[in-house]
């Protein structure tokens, strides 16, 4: 077998590895806090570290990727074009607002990993087949290691862990190493998509498990969907895989319905519905044409301005809990539409992969994806699949 050469590309798929399993030491003082039923010890104390070494490994591949970077910008002018214009505007009316460069530099941190989707379509794109092989089968391995080492974590939680987040009828609500169990459910239903793509079925059921395990409506429903799109993909049932996005609706509706039960959720969900808490923030925030056009504070309703500054350090800071609700506060409807355009035009042109472009507007719903930690992560290198694959074929990779 040839030799593959030391270079960045080569490095690549072992920075990102190591990128996700240093989330294991992000969060590793949380879950000691959550084990010992303590959900007040959830501080930034002792994640410092952890946080250093993400920092400095993302920093990494984009210093050795950015003449990569730069060419796939230059593929994507039009849409860059737009994408800056919206940015640009939504800015200097913050700071008109605000007068808070704090606001804005927390804000636009959800650009930090969206690179990794052009790194991975442009090496898939250079290199080829040979390196993509290299590259699952590298990425596989730190991606099981970080797997088996939530696993063996959750069943301890289950069996010995104080109910301090729930309890559902198989035991307490399961968190990992995450500070929430709703966090540890969103990452595991990501990984159940990943492990579908690399067709890997048996840690596929264990990342569902996991997920159903933690007790989030969210993480259960979009790990269902993709098992069940998973049996309705098989050449047997080929000719009603159909039915799955005709019954798509009913499928959320239904999963929600069951997921939402004390049973499985681990919880009387009686407060507030999120439909409630975004009308609330909508009819507090949204003063005039300009707030609701082009998003009324850019970093307003980050989860990071709350984790770092506290709850209500800035005048007019809320918890969005939403990928829609941020984009709609930081950028306005404009955002908001070039947000979700983009992911149909996906749909379109690369609509093997509709159950990830589907997952991803799911959980937009719920979660600001793009700054949970390591499914942002995750979700980049599919995407960048997404973009580089025109057919649906596991064939390149190497079990």
């Amino acid at each position: 077998m040839r030799k593959v050469k030391l270079s960045k590309y080569v490095l690549l798929p072992h920075l990102l590895g190591i990128l996700i399993l240093s989330s294991i030491f992000v969060f590793f003082s949380q879950f000691f806090a959550l084990l010992q039923g303590n959900y007040q010890g959830l501080t930034l104390n002792g994640k410092f570290g952890g946080r250093v070494i993400r920092e400095i490994i993302i920093i990494t591949i984009y210093f050795l990727f950015f003449k990569e970077i730069i060419f796939v910008l230059r593929k994507i002018i039009p849409i860059l074009f737009i994408f800056v214009i919206i940015l640009f505007l939504s800015i200097i009316y913050t700071l008109f607002k605000y007068q808070n460069i704090i606001l804005i530099i927390v804000g636009i941190r959800f650009l930090e990993y969206i690179p990794l989707i052009g790194i991975v379509y442009y090496a898939f794109k250079k290199k080829g087949i040979n390196y993509i092989n290299y590259f699952f089968k590298v990425i596989n391995a730190y991606i099981l290691i970080f797997v088996f080492f939530e696993f063996f974590i959750s069943i301890f939680e289950l069996i010995f862990s104080p109910p301090v987040l729930g309890k559902t009828i198989f035991g307490s609500r399961i968190f990992g190493t995450f500070p929430s169990s709703n966090l540890f459910g969103f990452n595991m239903a990501v990984l159940t998509y990943y492990f579908y793509f690399v067709k890997n079925v048996k840690i596929m059921f264990i990342t569902f498990l996991l997920s159903i395990l933690s007790g989030s409506r969210l993480a259960s429903i979009t790990s269902t969907l993709v098992i069940l799109y998973f049996l309705l993909s098989s050449k047997k049932l080929k000719q009603i895989k159909i039915l799955f996005f005709i019954s798509l609706p009913l499928f959320c509706l239904v999963f929600f319905k069951i997921y939402s039960l004390p049973a499985f959720s681990g919880r009387n969900i009686t407060h507030i519905s999120r439909l409630k808490v975004w009308e609330e923030i909508l009819k507090t925030h949204v003063k005039n044409c300009w707030d609701i056009s082009i998003g009324w504070g850019v970093g307003l309703g980050a989860n990071t301005l709350t984790t770092v500054f506290g709850p209500a350090r800035f005048k007019g800071q809320f918890i969005s809990d939403s990928t829609y609700i941020y984009i709609l506060s930081a950028f306005g409807l404009i955002g908001l539409y070039f947000y979700i355009a983009i992911l149909i035009f996906l749909i379109k042109i690369r609509s093997e992969f509709f159950i990830l472009w589907i997952l991803i507007l799911l959980c937009s719903i719920p979660v600001i994806w793009f700054e949970n930690f390591p499914s942002n992560v995750i979700i980049s290198l599919l995407w960048g699949c997404g973009l580089y694959f025109k057919k649906y074929s596991q064939k390149f990779i190497q079990k």
